[in-house]
């Protein structure tokens, strides 16, 4: 823990960029001098960005880490200037008390301790003008509005980009979902964000493309190495998978058959 304080305000970083008194012009040009004259360089740091007023940095103000703490203001004000801050609260504060916010250097040491001890002061959202629990290295994006110019720039990067798991990392997928059920609330949610949905034709075609030669999921009768079952979904129950996973089953294992007789027929046709 820092003996004193140490304390920047908005204006601090226009005297030392560019050398001159309050009445300076605040262009984001003189305050980039600060970063490469900034004092910190090989430690991190828990800053405050508060309000003169604030005496409770643990329900006031905001909480930060860096190993710049002065660069992490100026990318603050920066950010706000040009429309591309993720946390509205702050961008809010920054536009209202632009020249009243101070920072103030609360905690020096190693990286991993000083987000343990933002998350002390920030174990929760939503407290003081902090979006995101502290700890998260870097910020959640929670809450992040792209503007319509940054939405197309990635569009546009990752046209035609196709992005393939490897093994090991469906296996780890797989691992994860293996027993998930879902809430009632969460299927209510799912219900009524795809009662109104209403597909195009292109996309109709495309669902009809791709479930062909699928096995319906109200076959008459499975039969596994646990027993026989009515329907796939009493199959894929029982062996804690998804109907879609048991649905591999049966056309990839010979001990996973279908015993429906016009289902077999056309399963055998499909294989060949």
């Amino acid at each position: 823990m820092q003996d004193t304080p140490i304390t920047y305000k908005r204006q601090d970083l226009i005297n030392i960029s560019a050398g001159r008194d309050a009445s300076t012009s605040t262009d984001s040009n003189d305050l980039q001098g600060i970063i490469s004259m900034s004092i910190y360089s090989d430690h991190t740091y828990v800053y405050w960005l508060h309000l003169p007023e604030h005496s409770d940095m643990r329900s006031q103000g905001y909480i930060g880490v860096s190993n710049n703490p002065k660069q992490r203001l100026w990318e603050h004000f920066n950010d706000v200037k040009t429309n591309n801050h993720c946390n509205p609260y702050l961008s809010r504060v920054i536009n209202k008390y632009s020249n009243q916010l101070i920072q103030t250097i609360v905690f020096e040491g190693e990286k991993d301790v000083c987000y343990t001890y933002e998350e002390d002061l920030r174990p929760t959202k939503n407290i003081g003008w902090n979006l995101n629990k502290g700890g998260d290295c870097p910020p959640s994006a929670l809450g992040r509005k792209l503007s319509i110019d940054h939405k197309e720039k990635i569009g546009k990067a990752n046209a035609g980009r196709v992005y393939v798991c490897s093994e090991e990392t469906k296996q780890k997928i797989s691992a994860s979902t293996k027993g998930k059920t879902l809430t009632e609330e969460h299927k209510q949610k799912v219900r009524k964000a795809r009662k109104h949905q209403i597909f195009t034709e292109e996309t109709k075609k495309k669902l009809s493309e791709s479930h062909k030669g699928n096995i319906p999921g109200n076959a008459k009768s499975v039969r596994t190495p646990l027993g026989t079952f009515t329907s796939l979904s009493k199959a894929a129950k029982a062996h804690k998978v998804s109907t879609q996973t048991m649905i591999n089953w049966t056309k990839s294992k010979s001990e996973f058959e279908i015993m429906a007789p016009t289902l077999n027929l056309k399963f055998r046709l499909l294989k060949q």
